[in-house]
């Protein structure tokens, strides 16, 4: 059981690094020196990438340094509703956390690290839990799933068959 619990976080923290670099996280902001940030190598994942109270609040925190430490969510009445002082991974080290039913309000995600100067032992992000489930997202015309964080989705692209001589989409004349 706890294995398996092992083998679920890593596969959630893979999924969330993997869309930090792909999506800008709005809902997210650090109380914290940018250098604190830059020097551990920081990364702060919410998920749903929405979070609403309907869904369970699930957050990783991952790291590039091996520091002890330890990982707690502050619900917005300023409870402490779930803790972990267990590192997982490395490198990148992370720390998981996970709230069944989250209250809708302004969430904190803090890491407080063991043997980081003083300055930056302490790393909070605020995360904002909405009242109802947000809109989903729609794939556009020519697209198998959304499209996030584009400027310009299919820019150049046509949605024609994809011609077996070029081993590619057809490129529009621009």
């Amino acid at each position: 059981m706890v294995r398996a619990r092992h083998i679920a976080a890593a596969a959630i923290a893979s999924l969330l690094v993997a869309a930090a670099f792909s999506v800008p996280t709005a809902h997210a902001q650090t109380k914290a020196p940018p250098a604190c940030e830059d020097a551990a190598g920081l990364a702060v994942l919410a998920s749903p990438l929405a979070p609403w109270k309907g869904a369970p609040l699930r957050v990783v925190v991952a790291v590039e340094q091996a520091f002890a430490g330890e990982l707690s969510l502050t619900a917005p009445d300023g409870t402490v509703a779930a803790k972990s002082r267990e590192r997982e991974g490395g490198p990148p080290y992370f720390w998981y956390a996970e709230v069944a039913a989250p209250a809708a309000g302004a969430w904190h995600a803090t890491l407080a690290l063991v043997g980081a100067p003083a300055e930056c032992a302490t790393i909070t992000r605020a995360i904002a839990v909405q009242g109802k489930q947000p809109p989903g997202q729609r794939a556009t015309q020519g697209s198998v799933w959304p499209a996030r964080g584009c400027a310009a989705p299919n820019r150049g692209v046509t949605a024609e068959p994809t011609n077996p001589r070029s081993h590619g989409p057809s490129r529009s004349a621009s």
